[in-house]
């Protein structure tokens, strides 16, 4: 280690001896907690914690498809799907009578479409738990999707795409998502205005149809109630749910699409050329792991060491060389059956030193080098 220099009384400077290592101490063992299990006779799987020091009750029913499962002709049905349907209520409960019940129980249903999966989630008081779950068993077996609801989704979806462009920084990202992955990966896609536009309510029943099933769910409950007690409210608003009419016997498999071919994008650069901008959003990207894959831990671990206060890329691209103010890197190993993107950038208005700086972090992404400020 380098000695410290200390200036002296008299305006000279001793030299210090290193400072001992620092020892750390040992981890405390952990035993994370472990969730009931059961399988409903539909299919349906079951995972409860119970916590007898919460009055609440939280959970969501997790649904395989997501945006990956919308067909190439009516892209954006996934996530349309499941706002007309948490906002248009059941058969049972239109809307307005949803959110009246809701308001009644101090209790709140949420739906959302991710990349692999439709989630409902909800919350309330643990006492309350079978009057909530059966509004949730409503909405997946029954659901009213009125056009009036459909008509505000699709109005919020086509002015979040109108305006996805006014921060520079969201372009780079997807593009080059679609350049590793290809534009028509399920994977990288991402709906048009018209598009949007073009999807009817026969589209969202059709997607919620074939998606929304029990045996390709999971429904995870959390909270003041035991396993016996979460068995039996899953049973009792789930427990005769069932496939749409006219659905196979066994749930479709998620689409999945492979990468594109090297050619299209290894070691090529591409521009987004945005007049005006005072800076430039600068993103290196290439294919990852899985989150299958034994290096994920570890990546994760060292992204976490690159990126924030004290981090590889924080401490030298942002405080030391003043190239950036945001800069990051990591993995991206949300899913099993594919590959992440590994991303590293960030906005700069000199961007060639800081693709300079970035690259000479990532080939030393320990730091165990003192940092060398690029040429």
């Amino acid at each position: 280690l380098p000695l410290a220099a200390a200036p002296g009384g008299d305006g000279t400077s001793t030299l210090l001896p290193p400072a001992p290592p620092v020892e750390l101490p040992a981890l405390r063992a952990y035993a994370p907690p472990r969730p009931a299990t059961t399988t409903l006779p539909n299919g349906l799987r079951v995972f409860s914690l119970a916590d007898s020091s919460s009055p609440t009750l939280r959970g969501v029913l997790l649904m395989r498809g997501g945006q990956r499962a919308a067909p190439a002709s009516a892209l954006g049905v996934a996530t349309l799907a499941a706002r007309t349907q948490r906002e248009g209520g059941s058969a049972a409960h239109p809307g307005p009578a949803l959110d009246a019940a809701l308001d009644a129980l101090a209790a709140d249903i949420e739906t959302g479409a991710s990349l692999e999966a439709t989630a409902v989630s909800f919350e309330c008081l643990a006492e309350d738990g079978a009057a909530v779950l059966g509004l949730v068993g409503e909405l997946v077996a029954s659901p009213a999707l009125p056009p009036d609801a459909l008509a505000l989704a699709q109005s919020q979806i086509v002015d979040a795409l109108r305006h996805r462009d006014d921060d520079p920084a969201a372009v780079p990202g997807r593009e080059g998502a679609r350049r590793v992955y290809g534009r028509g990966s399920v994977f990288a896609r991402s709906p048009t205005v018209d598009q949007v536009a073009a999807v009817t309510v026969a589209d969202a029943r059709a997607y919620l149809q074939t998606w929304q099933r029990p045996d390709a769910s999971i429904l995870v409950l959390v909270g003041g109630v035991d396993a016996a007690r979460a068995a039996a409210l899953a049973a009792g608003a789930l427990g005769s749910w069932a496939p749409a009419p006219g659905q196979p016997a066994a749930p479709p498999a998620i689409p999945t699409t492979p990468l594109a071919p090297e050619a299209d994008w290894r070691g090529r650069s591409f521009l987004y050329d945005r007049p005006g901008a005072p800076q430039a959003t600068v993103v290196l990207m290439s294919p990852g792991v899985s989150l299958a894959d034994p290096d994920a831990p570890a990546l994760d671990l060292l992204a976490a060491t690159l990126n924030g206060f004290g981090g590889r890329l924080f401490d030298g691209l942002r405080s030391k060389d003043g190239l950036a103010y945001s800069v990051s890197a990591g993995w991206d190993t949300g899913r099993v059956d594919h590959v992440g993107l590994f991303a590293a950038g960030g906005a700069t208005a000199k961007p060639a030193a800081f693709l300079v700086g970035l690259r000479q972090a990532l080939a030393d992404p320990t730091g165990a080098d003192p940092w060398t400020r690029p040429e």
